[in-house]
């Protein structure tokens, strides 16, 4: 039988056992997400200069944060790597910092988003998570970039 002291020693070191079992499928479960490290990211909806919607393909353009600040992006047949920061403001938003991407340089086919979306990595400014999706919103102008989770 446990004592009193057992017990509540117990239920006080619950909460950080169950912090360490947090997997990108809890991405979709609301706004309290905050951390982007270890998560991965589909491009949902670019922002594109012309202002046209391209069609894209599954896992055609991806971002993953890293644990240690490296961020990892394919971006069609291109890969990508930069450094990354983020400051948690409140709830599922904050600032963050992407370093420019230093990419590998085959040619794409016509329209791809390659060389726009690693520039546009650079000017990112902040971040928020809403219904699962993550926002970048960049600067100057404050136009954004939709992302969805990768299920592992």
């Amino acid at each position: 039988m446990m004592t009193n002291k057992t017990t509540k020693i117990l239920l006080g070191l619950a909460p950080l056992l169950l912090a360490g079992c947090a997997t990108n499928s809890q991405l979709t479960t609301g706004d309290s997400i905050r951390e982007l490290a270890g998560t991965s990211w589909e491009l949902l909806t670019p922002h594109t200069i012309s202002g046209n919607t391209p069609k894209l393909e599954k896992g055609q353009y991806t971002i993953t944060f890293g644990d240690n600040g490296q961020l990892f992006a394919k971006l069609d047949c291109n890969r990508g790597s930069a450094q990354w920061s983020q400051n948690v403001t409140s709830g599922g938003a904050g600032s963050l910092t992407i370093s420019p991407v230093a990419m590998t340089k085959v040619m794409c086919p016509t329209g791809s988003l390659d060389t726009l979306l690693a520039k546009q990595l650079q000017d990112v400014r902040s971040y928020s998570i809403s219904d699962g999706l993550l926002s970048l919103s960049l600067q100057p102008y404050g136009d954004t970039i939709i992302w969805r989770p990768i299920r592992k």
